[in-house]
């Protein structure tokens, strides 16, 4: 799985909101979530530095856009043993945080 993947699963029509909401993190900087299920997988993201909702087409163009910068990308593998796949993306003046629990 790669970011454009994870991209791809952001813009299905099977997508699903599970939850979303905004977040203060340890220095006090604001940002938003939202976590979707998308078939038999979960995709969610994280947006930083925002007081605002990011809709899922609006983290598709940042994190596909060709003037993004990408901090790390890695596969994982969670406690029940499903592969996954986690990124840091800067966009914009924002870090958008993805990751995608397989089973695609």
């Amino acid at each position: 799985m790669t970011i454009d993947d994870v991209a791809m699963l952001l813009r299905s029509p099977a997508r699903q909101l599970l939850r979303q909401g905004f977040y203060s993190n340890q220095s006090g900087q604001s940002g938003y979530f939202a976590e979707y299920q998308v078939l038999d997988g979960f995709v969610k993201y994280s947006v930083s530095a925002t007081d605002f909702p990011f809709a899922p087409d609006e983290v598709f163009m940042a994190i596909t856009g060709p003037r993004r910068w990408i901090q790390r990308a890695n596969r994982y593998c969670n406690k029940r043993g499903r592969a996954g796949f986690e990124a840091t993306v800067h966009s914009a003046g924002h870090a958008f945080m993805i990751t995608a629990a397989t089973g695609f």
